[in-house]
């Protein structure tokens, strides 16, 4: 397994793990105490992403075998060309959504949560957008290089 497939990985795994337990706690909070963006946990949770993401991937890039440390090869730049570019398209799709949806969604109720305001409802949507479409990038990646070594 090459570097990048394992910084997909990476990406992926903890993305989806720090990421989802954010969005899982604002929700729960935004329910209890509807206005109360909990702007704190959103720092923790970006020190903790780059944290993790750095020591994993320096520890993927150590036992790695040299030979498979080497620069990006034509393969691997198409991969990234593709995820990137399937990404971009889920990002665009996404905040298009936000941009449709975030004026109706003012004063709707979710699930017991009341959106307070236009600024509170785009920000859920389009951090929710973001970090999506992040992991969507990094499984392409994981699933293109799996199909690859198939």
């Amino acid at each position: 397994m090459s570097v990048r497939e394992k910084a997909a990985w990476i990406s992926l795994g903890s993305g989806a793990v720090i990421w989802g337990f954010y969005f899982v706690v604002v929700w729960s909070r935004l329910v209890e105490l509807p206005g109360e963006w909990p702007v704190a946990l959103f720092v923790e949770c970006v020190i903790a992403s780059l944290l993790v993401q750095g020591v994993l991937m320096g520890l993927a890039a150590i036992r790695t075998p040299r030979d498979q440390r080497t620069l990006s090869d034509e393969r691997e730049i198409q991969i990234d060309g593709r995820a990137t570019s399937v990404g971009y398209a889920a990002l665009t799709g996404l905040v298009l959504c936000v941009a449709l949806i975030s004026p109706f969604a003012v004063g709707m109720e979710f699930g017991g949560l009341a959106i307070a305001s236009r600024a509170e409802a785009a920000t859920i949507m389009g951090l929710l957008a973001i970090v999506l479409a992040e992991v969507v990038k990094s499984a392409v990646v994981v699933i293109l290089h799996r199909r690859i070594a198939a």
